[in-house]
């Protein structure tokens, strides 16, 4: 019973061993990575991280727990900075360009609620009419129910 405890403590530990042995590997290759990316900002005349750059450090922090310690020719809140300043630019391209149907529909219900008539217009057309006409004809009478000519003098 004894050796069969063993046994099974043993092979609970492989799966163990072996993520620890992959992790460890997959760190050492990330940390190259970091490194040769770096070097290979270094070997233009004027060092400076172009955009592909940033988007690497971005990503590489997203990744990988260790990519502080990578770091030689920028200081981590500066990575954290780019960031932030892509998250912006991000969202503000997502605002403008991209609009969901539903979001017109919303501010529509929300634009209606507030008119006056529930949201719809006013029966204006016949109504309308008959108002101008009235001012017209009454424009053309006078306000004392006399006719008027065209000058507006009295007719006779």
């Amino acid at each position: 019973m004894c050796k069969h405890g063993l046994m099974q403590r043993l092979l609970s530990l492989l799966p163990v061993l072996a993520t620890r042995f992959f992790h460890s590997r997959r760190d050492l290759l990330l940390e190259n990575l970091a490194l040769r990316q770096q070097l290979a900002v270094l070997k233009v005349r004027q060092p400076r991280f172009a955009a592909s750059d940033k988007l690497f450090w971005v990503m590489l922090c997203g990744l990988w727990p260790g990519w502080k310690q990578a770091l030689i020719l920028v200081q981590p809140e500066t990575v954290v900075g780019w960031h932030r300043a892509g998250f912006k630019l991000y969202w503000k391209w997502l605002s403008r360009h991209c609009t969901r149907a539903g979001e017109k529909v919303c501010k529509q219900r929300i634009v209606r609620t507030h008119l006056p008539h529930g949201g719809r217009e006013p029966d204006l057309g016949r109504a309308a009419y008959s108002w101008r006409t009235e001012k017209a004809r009454l424009r053309h009478i006078g306000a004392n129910g006399v006719a008027l000519d065209a000058e507006g003098s009295e007719e006779s």
